[in-house]
């Protein structure tokens, strides 16, 4: 700085301090958070934050936020790509009259939830509420205790994706899964080796969403897997495949405008396994009914009055 004009000095030494702190202050790719960590910390692997909430502002979109430990590492609201995995250990959530995770994703952003703990502690309001994004991806977590749904998928102004894998959700006052979708987009959601228990319905579907259930278990809900045509919209379509669906009020319910097609399933212990209720309702022939109340009936258009089991 010798040859700079001497007025010029201090200005440059500024402008060189403000670049080295915006360095140190740079977002990472990969972050870290622990139960006796500080979110004053820059959240490296050596210096942790505290909760996922501190963390997801150093992290890079795109990135990815690991725990180093157990602990309870708070609610979050996510806006942008990000992938959260506590695979190893356990990432809690307690979400005490407030949703545990919102994701308010932009269009393209890809949204991955894994190894987390998420309690609603008997008065939170949902698990996980997906609002917008391109793809959530929730797997190896359990969902629990909330009054209203485990998982609510209700995304507007761009079509989603949503995968569920290797999940437990249960003991919610609404749906375990819920899905609705609004206005012309499409909502795809895959459920995969996934355990549904103990809530007001096992899995919701209104609208035009379209569902795959594939190598789960739906037991113990009034409803296991319903469609609905609240608002409207144009009717859900549903494939339960290789399930286990046992002890619920009613296995499968269709509703208006709504299809619904079962294979290779377990029936067992339910009070009804099909009810149409207006929509359209078939089975492969391939399912195994066991101890159920009643069949119920499937769509004239799948074998009549009679189910085809």
């Amino acid at each position: 700085m010798k040859n700079l004009p001497r007025g010029w000095r201090p200005a440059a030494l500024t402008a060189f301090i403000l670049m080295l702190t915006s360095l140190a202050h740079a977002q990472a790719t990969r972050t870290w958070v622990s139960g006796v960590g500080d979110d004053v910390n820059p959240c490296s692997r050596t210096a942790p934050c505290k909760t996922f909430a501190g963390s997801i502002s150093k992290t890079a979109a795109g990135g990815e936020i690991n725990c180093l430990d157990p602990g309870g590492y708070g609610t979050l609201t996510i806006t942008k790509g990000i992938t959260i995995d506590c695979t190893g250990t356990l990432g809690g959530v307690l979400a005490a009259g407030v949703n545990g995770f919102v994701v308010q994703a932009g269009p393209g952003d890809v949204v991955i939830l894994r190894g987390l703990d998420i309690d609603g502690a008997q008065s939170g309001l949902n698990g996980i509420r997906f609002l917008s994004g391109r793809a959530l991806v929730v797997e190896d977590t359990r969902i629990y205790g909330f009054t209203q749904n485990g998982v609510d998928v209700e995304p507007s102004g761009n079509g989603s994706g949503v995968t569920i894998h290797n999940v437990t959700i249960t003991a919610n006052s609404g749906a375990g899964v819920n899905v609705l979708q609004s206005g012309a987009i499409t909502v795809q959601l895959d459920i995969n080796d996934v355990r549904i228990s103990l809530n007001g319905q096992g899995v919701q579907a209104q609208n035009g969403a379209r569902v795959a259930i594939r190598n789960s278990s739906i037991a113990f809900n009034s409803i296991g897997v319903n469609q609905t045509n609240a608002t409207g919209g144009g009717g859900s379509v549903v494939a339960v495949d290789g399930s286990s669906i046992a002890s619920n009020g009613t296995a499968l319910q269709s509703g208006a405008g709504s299809s619904m097609a079962a294979f290779r399933n377990i029936f067992a212990s339910n009070g009804t396994i099909f009810n149409p209720n207006g929509g359209l309702l078939c089975s492969g022939g391939d399912n195994a009914p066991s101890g159920n109340g009643s069949p119920g009936t499937t769509s004239a258009g799948c074998g009549g009055a009679v189910p085809k089991i």
